[in-house]
Formats: structure tokens, C-alpha cells, sequence
């Protein structure tokens, strides 16, 4: 019978357990400031053109991608400026710690003044990791019944493409009821990747 009074403390679990083992975290990732931030990117121009402005949000967004200070870079972009009411996008590149980090920036209006204004969204197409955000993301949200693990990974970790799994695992303790069998555990795998928004994303991974 499986009641929750009969689930074993250290069980057998099925499957190979990854080397390093998450500590719970109540807090979301990323526990970079807004200042820390804006302190680690290059000098802001005196009067900052439209792109000028979109460039910066993109090295503060792979900042936060990457959950480290470091040394960020403004890279280039597809064009310099849009033209004047213009509906496009087009792609940008920002570089940390040596890493090119592709954008793309979807303009959606622009002021038709001095290029200093518009509506745009961004999304990645590539990304940039280091171990500390996995780690924190990973540790997340943690169920004391479900322990979780990853892969030993290097500090920095690039990632192909949104969605796009990279080399390094962590896994979930799964557990359930099988019947007059009783509990049964094993590790759930998943392989690390960033979603559209620039967040750790752990994708199943399928047996």
C-alpha cells in the first residue's frame, strides 16, 4: 500500500545520479540588482541614439540571461536605425566574456522625431549560462520529496538556440504509486536550454 506514512526516507532510486547536488532556493533566480547591473556595462553615451538605447537594454538583458557580472560588449546590429514608421526586425549582437549573444529586436513604432524613441521587443536567438543561474534555477521551487541534481559545468555555458538542449543535464527525483508494489523512484532528465524570455528552460528529455 503507498501511503505518504510508508514512503521510504532514502529509497533505490532508478537510474544514474548526477555528481552535484542542489540546494532548495525559495527565492526566483537572478538575484542581480538593477545597479549591479548598469554598473558592469561599458559608459552610456551622453546622448544616445535610438540604437544606442536598444544596444544597452540588450547587454542588461544578457546579463540578467546569464545570472553573473561580466565583461559584456555592444556588438552590432543589421542595420543602424530603421527607417521612419517602419514595422521590421532585424537582429543584434551583444558579447559576454567573449561569447557573441544573437537578439531579435522586433520594432514596432518609431518616433519619427530625432530616431530617440520606438516600441520594440526583443527575444533571443542564442543564449549565454553560467553555472551559478543554472544551479539557482534548478534549485528553485524545491519539493523536499522530489531532490534534484545537474551535471558538474563549467562556468560559462553557450547555448545554441532557444530550446536548442546543450550538452549539460539535471534531473528531478520522480516518484509514484505503483500498487501492491509500493513506491517507486527514478531520475527524470532534462537538458538545459533558455526559453524565449531569456530563462533557464530545462527540456525533458525523452528516453
Amino acid at each position: 500500500m503507498c501511503a505518504a506514512e510508508n514512503r521510504p526516507a532514502s529509497p533505490p532510486v532508478e537510474g544514474t545520479r548526477l555528481p552535484v547536488e542542489i540546494a532548495p532556493r525559495t527565492e526566483p533566480p537572478g538575484d542581480l540588482t538593477g545597479e549591479q547591473i548598469d554598473a558592469a556595462l561599458p559608459p552610456e553615451e551622453p546622448r544616445p541614439s535610438l540604437m544606442d538605447k536598444v544596444m544597452r537594454g540588450l547587454m542588461q538583458d544578457t546579463v540578467r540571461m546569464a545570472g553573473a557580472i561580466g565583461d559584456v560588449r555592444p556588438g552590432t546590429c543589421e542595420t543602424v536605425v530603421p527607417d521612419r514608421g517602419e514595422e521590421r526586425a532585424q537582429r543584434c549582437t551583444v558579447t559576454y566574456e567573449g561569447l557573441d549573444v544573437v537578439w531579435d529586436v522586433r520594432f514596432t513604432r518609431i518616433d519619427g522625431g530625432l530616431w530617440t524613441t520606438a516600441e520594440y521587443q526583443v527575444k533571443p536567438v542564442t543564449g549565454v549560462l553560467t553555472a551559478r543561474k543554472v544551479y539557482q534555477s534548478a534549485g528553485w521551487n524545491y519539493d523536499e520529496l522530489s531532490a534534484r541534481r545537474c551535471d558538474r559545468m563549467p562556468e560559462l555555458i553557450p547555448v545554441e538556440g532557444v530550446g536548442k538542449p546543450t550538452r549539460y543535464q539535471c534531473q528531478i527525483r520522480i516518484h509514484e504509486c505503483v500498487d501492491e508494489k509500493g513506491w517507486r523512484f527514478w531520475w527524470e532528465n532534462s537538458s538545459v536550454s533558455v526559453d524565449e524570455n531569456g530563462n533557464v528552460d530545462f527540456v525533458v528529455r525523452k528516453p
